[in-house]
């Protein structure tokens, strides 16, 4: 059995996860809940154990562009353990699930007092760097049909199920 839905709290060494387990707080992702706001203050990280949340920044014309995708393999706002104080991007539940939630200030203690969480951490910050270039990349140089190929496939890896409750939004 592992330690935790959550794969990235799940490699962590037990004692690590022995320090950490007691300050998380379960917590629903409803669909369209906004979880992070880009430039406001980090107040909680999210670990999601079932469900996506998507990372996007917000265009002056009103639309969004994805750059990124959480689920139970990484954290939202984790960046804050490592000295972030203000959100890059906006956080929205993509698909509904559940996530441990922490006090940003108690993981970041939490990650000071234990090298094996601080280096996770850094490098889960390094692959949603390299997604949002290969999102990117792939937004220029793919056509549509490939690009949303590749977001389901992707979805479905983070979601870990074939099925994927999605809805469609026509403007």
């Amino acid at each position: 059995m592992t330690q935790s839905p959550n794969r990235l709290l799940a490699a962590l060494p037990p004692n690590a996860f022995a320090a950490i387990a007691p300050h998380l707080k379960t917590v629903a992702l409803k669909f369209g809940d906004v979880l992070a706001e880009a430039g406001s203050p980090i107040r909680q990280v999210y670990f999601p154990y079932a469900g996506l949340i998507s990372l996007v920044v917000e265009l002056d014309v009103g639309s969004m562009i994805e750059t990124a995708m959480v689920g139970r393999d990484g954290a939202l706002n984790a960046a804050s353990a490592l000295d972030g104080k203000v959100s890059l991007n906006k956080g929205i539940v993509q698909m509904a699930g559940s996530a441990g939630t922490i006090d940003v200030n108690r993981l970041r203690r939490l990650a000071n007092e234990h090298e094996q969480l601080r280096s996770l951490l850094i490098r889960h910050e390094q692959v949603l760097f390299a997604q949002s270039q290969q999102s990117a990349a792939c937004n220029a140089s793919h056509t549509v049909e490939a690009r949303m190929c590749r977001w389901l496939l992707y979805m479905r890896d983070l979601a870990g199920s074939d099925e994927l409750m999605l809805t469609q939004e026509f403007l």
